[in-house]
């Protein structure tokens, strides 16, 4: 995935995105008092964004810890706040024309979660949920799905490419380019590039096994 840099929102951003945001939970007990929301939104986006490791993370009054962000990041994507709160930064960074729709990437990220529900299953890497990430050029998210851990991600790029659908067609229409559509191997299926292809997007995808052996279908 495309890596972008992020330093933390600014006191604009900040503004935008904080009514899109539940209430502070109660605090239970006599433990640790809840982290503010800025500091776990910056601690996600940073992840999103910079598309680094969750044990990278830096570290300052800015930034939540790895535990809590690495929670309310499950729990927003399948509640639909992540969305809310991306759409809403997708729109600024759109209007201030920051946004590349030339290249655009795709990836998962695995949140653990314990407890039942519609979208927590048991994957490769224990029992939570997915997230699904569309970034464009410049590593800036801009669209994103939830799924259950033992879902198939090569599903998801098509429900995602359908979230920015009109942006894309729109850019498409107005240069008269082809946008670059850029996947790891686990994306690797010839009905995923075909699908690709009609919609007027190249497919730029890493192959599982070597040329001349077909690539497994989905």
């Amino acid at each position: 995935m495309t890596k972008g840099r992020f330093d933390g929102l600014t006191d604009g951003q900040w503004l935008m995105i904080a009514p899109l945001l539940p209430a502070d939970p109660a605090q239970r007990g006599k433990g640790h008092p809840h982290t503010p929301w800025r500091p776990v939104c910056n601690t996600i986006l940073w992840v999103l964004i910079t598309g680094s490791r969750w044990c990278d993370i830096p570290r300052g009054e800015q930034w939540g810890s790895r535990s809590v962000a690495h929670r309310w990041l499950g729990r927003w994507a399948e509640e639909g706040v992540l969305d809310k709160v991306l759409q809403t930064l997708l729109e600024m960074a759109e209007l201030a024309g920051l946004l590349d729709w030339e290249r655009l990437a795709a990836d998962g990220f695995f949140s653990r979660g314990k407890e039942g529900g519609e979208e927590i299953e048991y994957g490769f890497k224990g029992k939570g949920t997915t997230t699904h990430l569309l970034v464009d050029g410049n590593g800036s998210p801009v669209a994103l799905t939830s799924t259950a851990a033992n879902g198939d991600e090569r599903q998801q790029v098509e429900p995602l490419l359908d979230r920015v659908r009109v942006r894309i067609e729109r850019v498409q229409e107005r240069l008269g380019m082809v946008p670059i559509f850029e996947a790891d191997k686990g994306y690797d299926a010839d009905q995923l590039r075909h699908k690709l292809l009609r919609r007027k997007i190249f497919p730029w995808i890493c192959r599982r096994k070597k040329p001349g052996k077909t690539a497994e279908k989905i």
